[in-house]
């Protein structure tokens, strides 16, 4: 029986998909065009019956219609069409086939694996192409992410595909997450399976309506702005900001004007919430006009993406910091890193500010009970051992101690727990829970720096100071792709790495060099002592060098390598993140980490009060990404230390949570109260 023809998405040659006559698998398999198109017709029964009963008509003159014969045969046979795929033998109806994975295949990973047999590192979901603005879906397989193509046009017409010629036929991944956001319950009933119920209105209760993929705003500007500092510093001055603000490009455009309007839009209780899922985007306030003035300059938050909100967050509090230093003042503490040479035993105090810590999530043992918040701050401070740090004594690299300490505590303490790891270079989320208490005051006295009690010890002595030593002697760096360029040539790795270090770098000069010398390479194992140079202190990280090269062979410079790795304690997966998600904060960075160390203030008078902290809210995060899924957040809106009242916001629905414990053990960001 006739099952039709299948033809090739490759090179368009036609073939019987028949179970007698199978051509077109032959050419599948022979060729490896495993995309085919089956196209079936059907003899329409409701035709044969109109051919007995109709007469044929009158010829009153002879005329040629060449298209006479295609327009009959499309009133007698119903046409099919089915993607067929001969590698899994999957077959999809063409009008409802998903790309899941671009290629049409709908969710097979036949993309990923094209990618991983060919090298084609990205791919256009051609449906999504917006004629007008030139915007679409682009898929980066090697990054395993969606990417934004500035020069998508001319890409795209090297292969005959003009950009606005198209149509755009298919929601595009931003759209689908906004409407998959916007749909996401994100467990809006109590862990006893009780639904929660809806607060309508209240002073600072106000619920956000989401604008595009802004949840993750949303969370960050409810746990920021529902703390008294922002309602004392915006909510309440207000009217008087209004009445006298004269902003040169106006108060539509003045970030000043619009934080007190969304402030005010908070905290005053005459909005109402959206009720149920029918009511969204009618109630609550929409801080659109506070974004675009906050985010006008901004590469990574100036679009209608989703993005990370721990990241926002730290952005936000910068850029109104700079307005008024008052109220993001609450957030600011200082740490203490003390270094000492295992060698000398010297010892380096190093001080700088900072608004936020980000600790690693302890593995939970078997029959014990998950690590608590704190736990994971005092693992950050413990003694950590460091090699190839630069001794300004030694003048050499030595491995050193490094021990970190609080020298002031901030008012409000934020915590960003590390729930994603890298992977083969993939982001994985970690779910493991973490013990989390919402009534507990908890004391971190102990990770006070002894020096603000004690004064340092007199039997320590410290490092020559960099900028009056000038320069240090340390080995000359090698590349490790370079290296192994020369290891595979059959030389020795010792004078592989010699002859680099020799020529400073330079491959074929290396070569040359081993060539030339290939007696004395093969008559002794061991090559002279490396070549040293003289570097300022100043230039030399005072973490793993090893990790400063492997930033640096991605492309970026030692001085963003050692302000990524500085934000992120040392963690490597944690600093490629970083330097990715932030490549307009990182080009800021000063030339050396010593200068901004050295510009960091100690405060007038030691902060001797009790370090006690209580939870005040958190930011939840549902997805497998960062930068989908969807973001909620939980505040304790009491005024009470001693009673607590919790909200959940999502969006622009607000309920009253109960005793959200289960929430809060999986945050992905914290916010404590100092007592």
């Amino acid at each position: 029986m006739n099952q039709g023809i299948g033809v090739c998405l490759t090179c368009f040659n036609g073939g019987c998909v028949g179970s007698e006559r199978e051509h077109g698998y032959l050419h599948a398999f022979n060729t490896g065009h495993f995309l085919s198109l089956k196209v079936h017709k059907v003899r329409k029964s409701v035709v044969e019956d109109q051919e007995k009963d109709e007469r044929p008509k009158k010829i009153s003159r002879i005329e040629i219609d060449e298209c006479e014969e295609e327009r009959n045969n499309e009133k007698k046979y119903e046409k099919y069409y089915k993607l067929n795929c001969a590698e899994c033998g999957e077959i999809h109806n063409y009008e409802t086939a998903v790309p899941e994975n671009y290629d049409g295949s709908g969710g097979n990973n036949h993309a990923s694996e094209h990618y991983a047999s060919t090298g084609h590192e990205s791919s256009v979901k051609l449906g999504t192409i917006e004629p007008t603005t030139g915007a679409a879906d682009v898929y980066c397989y090697k990054c395993d992410e969606n990417r934004v193509d500035d020069n998508l046009e001319g890409h795209l017409k090297t292969f005959g595909i003009e950009v606005k010629e198209q149509s755009k036929t298919e929601k595009g991944m931003m759209e689908l997450q906004l409407e998959q956001n916007l749909k996401m319950d994100f467990g809006m009933t109590s862990d006893d399976g009780t639904m929660l119920k809806a607060v309508v209105k209240g002073e600072g209760t106000t619920g956000l309506r989401n604008m595009g993929n802004s949840c993750y705003l949303s969370a960050a500007v409810q746990c920021v702005f529902t703390s008294d500092a922002f309602k004392a510093e915006f909510y309440k001055t207000a009217s008087d900001h209004f009445g006298k603000c004269r902003s040169a490009s106006g108060t539509a455009k003045c970030l000043e004007c619009q934080t007190h309007k969304l402030a005010e839009g908070i905290w005053c209780g005459r909005y109402e919430n959206a009720g149920s899922e029918e009511q969204r985007s009618k109630y609550g306030i929409a801080p659109r006009m506070f974004k675009d003035v906050l985010c006008r300059d901004s590469v990574v938050f100036g679009n209608a993406r989703q993005q990370d909100s721990f990241e926002f967050f730290q952005f936000m509090v910068d850029s109104i910091g700079r307005i008024n230093k008052e109220s993001c003042q609450i957030y600011e503490f200082m740490v203490e890193e003390k270094i000492q040479c295992q060698e000398c035993l010297r010892v380096r105090y190093n001080k700088y500010s900072t608004s936020s810590l980000t600790v690693p999530i302890l593995a939970n043992k078997e029959g014990q009970q998950p690590a608590s918040i704190f736990d994971c701050i005092k693992t950050l401070c413990e003694d950590e051992l460091i090699d190839n740090y630069a001794c300004s004594y030694c003048k050499t690299k030595r491995k050193v101690k490094k021990t970190m300490r609080f020298v002031t505590f901030p008012k409000v303490l934020a915590i960003q727990v590390r729930r994603f790891e890298l992977v083969d270079w993939v982001p994985q989320k970690i779910n493991d829970p973490m013990s989390v208490s919402l009534t507990d005051e908890t004391s971190l006295d102990e990770l006070r720096a002894p020096w603000e009690v004690e004064g340092k010890s007199n039997n320590e002595e410290l490092m020559p100071d960099g900028d009056d030593e000038g320069e240090v002697e340390v080995e000359v760096a090698v590349n490790e792709g370079d290296l192994n360029m020369l290891i595979v040539q059959g030389f020795p790795e010792p004078w592989c790495k010699y002859a680099l270090q020799l020529n400073e770098g330079n491959v074929e000069a290396a070569l040359e060099y081993l060539i030339s010398n290939i007696e004395l390479v093969t008559s002794s194992d061991t090559p002279p002592a490396a070549p040293r140079i003289q570097k300022k202190t100043t230039e030399i990280s005072s973490f793993d060098q090893s990790q400063v090269d492997q930033l640096c062979e991605m492309g970026f410079t030692t001085q963003q390598a050692n302000r990524a790795l500085k934000k992120s304690s040392g963690d490597m997966a944690a600093a490629v993140e970083y330097l990715f998600n932030n490549p307009d904060q990182i080009e800021d960075y000063p030339s050396s980490p010593a200068v901004e160390e050295a510009s960091t203030q100690l405060p007038s008078t030691p902060d001797l009060s009790p370090a006690l902290y209580r939870l005040k809210s958190f930011i939840s995060h549902k997805g497998s990404s960062l930068h989908s899924g969807h973001y909620v957040s939980h505040v304790d809106v009491s005024p009470s230390s001693s009673a607590s009242r919790w909200i959940m916001f999502n969006d622009d629905r607000v309920v009253e949570h109960p005793d959200p414990v289960e929430a809060a053990s999986l945050a992905y960001v914290y916010f404590f109260n100092r007592l």
